[in-house]
C-alpha cells in the first residue's frame, strides 16, 4: 500500500463518521423527541380530548332538551340516543374521544349525559375522571 493511500484513508475517517455513529445520533435524537412528546404534548392531547368530550356532552344535552320541547318528555335511559336520532333532533350517534359511547341517565328528576373519561370506568381522577353534564329541564310556567 502506498503512503498516500494510508494518509487518505486516515483523513477520510477523521473528517466523517461511520454509519453506526450516525445511527446512534439518530437514536439519541429519537429518544429526545419521544421524551418531549411524553412530557409536553401528551398531557395537552389528553386535555384536548376532555375538552372535546365536554363539548359533545353539552351538544347531547341540548339535543335532549330539544327532544323534550318537541315531545314533552325526555327519553328513557335505554333508548335515549337512538330516539333522538330517529326523531331528527340529532344527526348521528357520537362516541367519546376514547372511542366509547356516551352514557345518558334519566332517573326522573335530573337527567344527565356522561363520559367515563380516559380509563372508561366510573370514577377516577385527572384524565380518568368522569365528565358529567346535567340536562337542564324545561320548567313549565
Amino acid at each position: 500500500m502506498k503512503l498516500t493511500q494510508k494518509v487518505d484513508s486516515r483523513h477520510r475517517r477523521a473528517r466523517g463518521g461511520t454509519a453506526c455513529e450516525y445511527m446512534i445520533i439518530l437514536l439519541i435524537f429519537g429518544l429526545v423527541v419521544t421524551a418531549m412528546f411524553v412530557v409536553v404534548i401528551h398531557p395537552k392531547l389528553q386535555a384536548a380530548r376532555r375538552d372535546r368530550a365536554s363539548l359533545d356532552l353539552h351538544g347531547l344535552a341540548a339535543a335532549l332538551k330539544r327532544h323534550d320541547t318537541k315531545t314533552g318528555q325526555y327519553p328513557t335511559t335505554s333508548s335515549a340516543f337512538a330516539e333522538i336520532v330517529r326523531s331528527g333532533t340529532l344527526d348521528v350517534l357520537l362516541t367519546d374521544p376514547w372511542g366509547r359511547d356516551y352514557v345518558y341517565v334519566n332517573e326522573g328528576d335530573a337527567p344527565f349525559v356522561l363520559s367515563y373519561g380516559a380509563d372508561g370506568v366510573a370514577g377516577g381522577q385527572g384524565h380518568d375522571a368522569d365528565i358529567v353534564v346535567k340536562v337542564v329541564q324545561h320548567v313549565a310556567p
